[in-house]
C-alpha cells in the first residue's frame, strides 16, 4: 500500500490559492522554483518556515522580463532579498514551470503569465501534476545535483536531455537579486491589476497609394567658364550648357514600358478601390514590394541603355561641334583652352597630326575632362516608385461608398479586419518592457 501512494501521480487543476493551500500543509520540509513570486506568497511562506522550523530553498528566475511578463512583483523579490536566512533564495535562468516538493509529495504546475492574461474564474483542463514520494525525491535529487541512476528505456523512447541547476554563494545572489530590484524600480512593470481588457482588431488589408515619378534627372546643365574665360571671342556666347531638351526631359519621364509593368503588379497584387486608393493584403506586401523593386532596377537598366545614353551622346556631340566652331579659328587660345593636352598640341605644331582630327580630339578630351560631362550612372538617381501604405479607419468602414467598393469585391467587408481582445494599461504605468 505504502508503495502505491509513493507511486501515484494525478492531473491537477492548479491556482494561487490551490498552490497556497499546497504548501500550508508542509510539516518536514519545503523547496519551490518558480519564475517570479508575489508578496502574498512569500509572506505564506515565511510564516510556515518560522512556525513550523523547517528547512526551505526557493528557486527563482533573476530577469527582469519574469516580473515584466507578470509572474510575480518587485516586492516580493525585496522580501525574499531580505530574509535570505529564512528562505534560502537561489536563482535560475528562464524558469517558465512552477515546481514545489512539499514533504513527500511533488507539484508541478504552469503559472500565469498575468501580463498577457488573466488567471481564469475556472480551469476546464489540467494545467498540473501532482505526485508522490518517489518523483519528490527525484526532483529534489535534481535540485541538489546528486548522481541518478537513470533507468533503461524502451527503444521507441528518446531521452530528453538534462541540465544542472546550479548553487550561488550568498553575496553573488544577492548583488544579482539587487541589480534586478534597482532596473525594475527605474522603469517599473505594468501592474497586471491596472490592466483593462479592450476589444483590439488588426488590419488584414491596407490601403496603398502610389506615384511613378518616372526617372529624377539631376545636373541638366554644366558650367562653359572654363572654355568662355580663355577664348576671346563674342560675349553672347553661352556660359552654361543645357544637356536634356524639353523634349527630351519628358521622353525620360513619360517611359511607357515602365509604367505599363507598374500596371501589371498592382493589377496581380491589389484591388482598385477607386478614389480611395488600392487595397492591398497585408500577408503580400512584402511580395508586392519586392516585385516592384524588381521592376524599378530592370527599366532604370533599359532607361539608362535605350534613352539617356542615346541622349547624353547626342548632346555631347551638340556641344562638341558648337566648341569647335567657336574656337576652330583662334588657334592662339588652343594652347591654354587646351593645355592638358601639350603633347598632342607639340605634335600638330610638327605638323605630325591632321589639323581637324586633332582638334576633333582635344575638344572631346576638353569635354569629357575639364567640363566633366556627366555619364548615363550620374543622371539616373532612382526610379521613383513611392508606396503609401495607410490603416483602414473606422471613418472609411462607415462610408458607404468604400464599403460599396468591399463589397463588390467579394464582400470584403468581413476581411479587412481581425478582431481580438487585448489589455490597456493605467495611464499611470510605465511600457511593458524597457
Amino acid at each position: 500500500m505504502q508503495q502505491e501512494t509513493d507511486n501515484f501521480v494525478m492531473l491537477v487543476t492548479v491556482d494561487g490559492k490551490v498552490f497556497l493551500n499546497f504548501l500550508k500543509g508542509a510539516q518536514k520540509r519545503m523547496t519551490i522554483a518558480k519564475p517570479g513570486y508575489f508578496v502574498e506568497e512569500v509572506q505564506a511562506i515565511m510564516q510556515i518556515v518560522t512556525q513550523k522550523n523547517i528547512p526551505c530553498t526557493v528557486y527563482m528566475d533573476p530577469d527582469e522580463k519574469a516580473v515584466r511578463y507578470g509572474f510575480g512583483e518587485v516586492k516580493a523579490l525585496e522580501l525574499i532579498s531580505q530574509n535570505s536566512a529564512i528562505l534560502n533564495p537561489q536563482t535560475a535562468q528562464r524558469i517558465r514551470m512552477a515546481v514545489a516538493i512539499v514533504d513527500d509529495l511533488a507539484l508541478l504546475y504552469t503559472p500565469v503569465a498575468l501580463a498577457w492574461e488573466q488567471e481564469p474564474e475556472q480551469i476546464t483542463f489540467p494545467n498540473g501534476i501532482v505526485a508522490g514520494k518517489t518523483l519528490a525525491e527525484s526532483i529534489l535529487a535534481r535540485f541538489n545535483n546528486q548522481p541518478q541512476a537513470l533507468p533503461e528505456l524502451p527503444k521507441n523512447v528518446i531521452p530528453f536531455p538534462g541540465c544542472k541547476i546550479l548553487k550561488q554563494e550568498e553575496k553573488a545572489l544577492v548583488k544579482e537579486l539587487g541589480e534586478t530590484i534597482e532596473k525594475l524600480k527605474k522603469n517599473p512593470p505594468v501592474d497586471p491589476a491596472n490592466l483593462k481588457e479592450i476589444p483590439i482588431y488588426r488590419n488584414k488589408y491596407k490601403l496603398l497609394k502610389t506615384e511613378v515619378r518616372g526617372v529624377n534627372v539631376k545636373n541638366k546643365t554644366i558650367s562653359l567658364k572654363p572654355f568662355t574665360s580663355k577664348v576671346d571671342i563674342d560675349k553672347r556666347l553661352k556660359n552654361s550648357w543645357t544637356i536634356f531638351s524639353p523634349e527630351d526631359l519628358v521622353k525620360i519621364s513619360q517611359y511607357k514600358e515602365f509604367k505599363a509593368k507598374i500596371r501589371d503588379i498592382m493589377a496581380e497584387y491589389t484591388i482598385d478601390a477607386m478614389r480611395f486608393g488600392y487595397l492591398i493584403a497585408v500577408d503580400r506586401k512584402a511580395a508586392f514590394q519586392e516585385s516592384l523593386n524588381k521592376a524599378q532596377n530592370e527599366m532604370k537598366e533599359k532607361i539608362k541603355k535605350n534613352i539617356i545614353e542615346g541622349i547624353l551622346k547626342e548632346s555631347r556631340d551638340k556641344l562638341a561641334e558648337y566648341l569647335t566652331v567657336q574656337v576652330k579659328d583662334k588657334k592662339n587660345c588652343w594652347g591654354d583652352v587646351f593645355k592638358g593636352n601639350t603633347a598632342i598640341l607639340d605634335m600638330l605644331n610638327r605638323k605630325e597630326l591632321d589639323e581637324k582630327t586633332v582638334l576633333k580630339n582635344l575638344v572631346y578630351a576638353f569635354i569629357d575632362h575639364t567640363l566633366n560631362f556627366p555619364e548615363a550612372d550620374k543622371f539616373i538617381d532612382s526610379i521613383n516608385i513611392e508606396c503609401i501604405y495607410m490603416d483602414i479607419s473606422d471613418e472609411l468602414l462607415n462610408n458607404e461608398d468604400f464599403m460599396g467598393i468591399l463589397k463588390s469585391h467579394g464582400d470584403l467587408t468581413v476581411q479587412v479586419r481581425e478582431y481580438g481582445k487585448g489589455y490597456e494599461k493605467g495611464q499611470d504605468q510605465e511600457t511593458l518592457f524597457p
